[in-house]
Parts: C-alpha cells; sequence; structure tokens
C-alpha cells in the first residue's frame, strides 16, 4: 500500500548528525547486497522494451525506510518503499522472511490448540512435485499445468485423508549451461501422528503415482517425501519458505544477457500467487488474523503481535554514495508512564544521547518499560513525509 504519511503534531522530531544503519548499528549489512542486485535487475529493466517503465521503481526500491525503535533497543522496520517486483532481490527476501515469520506463528498456534485439548501435536512432511525442464517460451504454459495439476492433486483421496493442512511455495530455477527451466512446488504438510502407524500412510512410490495421475504425464515425475524431525522444523520451514527464484538465476555478470531471461521470468510469474495456506494451516492464520506476506513486506505486524512498546521511530535514506543507509531524523512518540505525564524534551535528549552511541536504550530503560502498547497508534499518525510523499505502511 503507498500513502503519503506526516508526523502528527504530539511527537518531538530529532535530527542528527550522520549515522548509518550499517556502520553504526552493523544492520543492513546483506540488504546491501541485495539493494546492488536490485540496481541491477533495474538496469536490466531499462534495456528491456517491455520493462522499461518499472526500471526507476526498481532502482529506488529501499530508498526510504523507518523504523521502529522499540524498548530494549530492538529495530524493525515499519514502512519502506518497497517496488514489489516479483524479481527484486530486496523484495523477495522480504516476502521470504514474512512468510516464514507467520509459518512460524501458525506452527506454534497448532501446537497450542493441541496443549489446549490434550491432542498430540501434528507431524510435519515435506513434499517436493517436480516435472520435466523446459524452454524458455514454454515457461508460462509449465507453470500454468502446474497449477491446474496441483488443483486437481490436493482433491484426490487419498491426500485428503493423510493430509489436515499444508503450506505450498512455488519455485523457479534455471539452469545457466542448458537454459532450460525447472518450475516446481515444495510444500509443508500437516498429518496426525497415527500417519506414520499406518492411518492414511502413502508411501513414496504412491505418491508418484497419485502425481502422475494428476499431472497427466507420461512419465514417473520425481516426487521427494521426508518426514520432519521434531527438533529440526523450523529449519525446514526456512527451506520451503525461501525465494521463488534466485537472483543469480537472472542476473548475469554480462547485464545485457540477462534481459531475454528476465522477460521471460516476469512473464511467467505475473499475476500469480506464489504462496499458499490449506486446511490447519489456513484455519491458524484466520485465527491469527494474518496479513497478506505477498503484499505487506514490513515488521509492522509483529510489533503489533508482540505488543511491543515503540519509543521511537527512525527515518533513514539510502546514500548511493556510502552505500550506506542514512538517518535523517527521529520521531520519539507520547505516552503517559505509571498515570503520568514525561517530558518529551527529556525523552528527547536521552534517546538521542543513547542513538548516536549506537546504544541499546538502557539509559531511559526504567522509564519506557511501562510505556503501554498504545504507543503503536502513534505510529498512525507520527510518521515520516518524504519528498515524494511516497512510503509503504
Amino acid at each position: 500500500m503507498q500513502q503519503s504519511i506526516k508526523i502528527s503534531d504530539d511527537c518531538q522530531e530529532q535530527f542528527h548528525p550522520q549515522i548509518c544503519l550499517r556502520k553504526n548499528f552493523g544492520l543492513f549489512e546483506n540488504e546491501l547486497k541485495r539493494k546492488k542486485a536490485a540496481g541491477d535487475l533495474a538496469v536490466v529493466y531499462g534495456w528491456s522494451r517491455k520493462l522499461a517503465g518499472r526500471a526507476w521503481k526498481v532502482r529506488k526500491c529501499g530508498d526510504l525506510t523507518v523504523f521502529s525503535l522499540v524498548r530494549g533497543g530492538v529495530r524493525r522496520l515499519m514502512a519502506a518503499n518497497f517496488c514489489c517486483e516479483r524479481l527484486c532481490p530486496l523484495c523477495m527476501h522480504r516476502r521470504s522472511v514474512r512468510v516464514f515469520e507467520q509459518m512460524t506463528r501458525v506452527l506454534n498456534w497448532l501446537d497450542g490448540q493441541a496443549a489446549k485439548v490434550g491432542r498430540t501435536r501434528y507431524r510435519y512432511l515435506l513434499l517436493t512435485l517436480t516435472v520435466k525442464n523446459c524452454e524458455g517460451e514454454a515457461l508460462k504454459d509449465s507453470i500454468d499445468h502446474l497449477m491446474h495439476s496441483w488443483n486437481k492433486f490436493n482433491q484426490r483421496k487419498p491426500f485428503k485423508k493423510a493430509v489436515k493442512g499444508y503450506f505450498r511455495a512455488f519455485e523457479v530455477t534455471r539452469n545457466d549451461k542448458t537454459g532450460e527451466y525447472h518450475p516446481h512446488f515444495h510444500l509443508l504438510l500437516a498429518v496426525n501422528p497415527s500417519y506414520f502407524k499406518g492411518d492414511g500412510y502413502i508411501k513414496q512410490s504412491e505418491w508418484v503415482r497419485l502425481w502422475r495421475e494428476a499431472a497427466k504425464l507420461d512419465y514417473d515425475p520425481i516426487v521427494d517425501i521426508r518426514p520432519i524431525k521434531e527438533n529440526k522444523r523450523f529449519g525446514e520451514v526456512a527451506e520451503v519458505t525461501k525465494y521463488t527464484v534466485k537472483s543469480k538465476d537472472y542476473i548475469h555478470p554480462d547485464l545485457e544477457k540477462s534481459v531475454p531471461i528476465v522477460e521471460t521470468l516476469h512473464g511467467a510469474l505475473f499475476g500469480r500467487r506464489l504462496y499458499f495456506f490449506g486446511g490447519v494451516f489456513a484455519e491458524a492464520r484466520k485465527a491469527l488474523k494474518l496479513e497478506d506476506p505477498e503484499k505487506n513486506l514490513t515488521d509492522g505486524e509483529e510489533v503489533k503481535l508482540r505488543q511491543e512498546c515503540i519509543v521511537a521511530l527512525e527515518y533513514f535514506r539510502f546514500d548511493h554514495g556510502l552505500d550506506d543507509w542514512v538517518l535523517k531524523k527521529t520521531v520519539l512518540t507520547p505516552d503517559g508512564v505509571n498515570g503520568r505525564d514525561i517530558s518529551l524534551k527529556a525523552m528527547a535528549d536521552m534517546a538521542l544521547e543513547d542513538v548516536k552511541a549506537g546504544g541499546s536504550m538502557k539509559k531511559y530503560e526504567n522509564i519506557v518499560q511501562a510505556m503501554r502498547p498504545a504507543a503503536l497508534d502513534a505510529f498512525a499518525n507520527a510518521v515520516v513525509e518524504d519528498e515524494n510523499g511516497e512510503v509503504q505502511e
């Protein structure tokens, strides 16, 4: 969502000498690599007749960021001018992070519900469904076929009996030597513990047969199915929620050679839903009132769900000469402490002193520890107005 954001009258601004996310706080080190990759993608877009109009948006992606500084000195990304392009390395990473956060919450919620009713927790399987590689001109049709086949596959009786919930992620890779593309699904499946004792158990050969029939293939496709160990499930979730396509597959060292690859991937992925939750996973997301992770790429949802106390909002702008995000100003959020007001000036002085030192805000930990979550509401009004007036909330 793009909108203009203004600073409210009841928040106090502080302006800083040059303080940078990477240099002073050690943050966004990997984001800089993705930012540079986004710059390369913008160059490729600029050379493409089909995508030239998107180049400037990608070039400016992530230039403007607003971080919330919560109690304890933790910074969370609350707003940014993300371009939301499918192939943008910055946006793909943020999308992957958001999906992982939601899946973590979903699994924890399901565990909690099982504990409430005294039921054994679900067990999880990792399933990969593939089809043969294809040439670039056939990629869009291959993905259409994959999506259609999935809709039939998840309606098969053995699948519906065994699987109580699923998370589906789409991925496509490219072989640089052959130029072929490999579209496929990664799935996290929830099953009852009795599944491994024969209650609806599906053998690997049966998974192959079910997928072959659903996809109407004239060959046995590669289907990988494996149980997830309890102590490794979040690591496997991270694997499932990884990028739809890795930037190294479409950003060639010789950027001019990347143009047809980028055009192919952009056309094949445009307008598609790449992540999907079903069964108990969908029920959990609804109960938790989680937002669409493909649209909201910031940490705002996490702050609200954790009921974290926002002490200040920090506005950064990317400096292409410094290769860093430079702090432009800080907005201190007002709130009551133990039923009485405190001086915003005093808060601002203490906050600024700690921020300059790259600190943890311990100097006024005692002051802010009782601040109510109502400070979250201040963000709706106390934010930053950029030159072009566009920041994603």
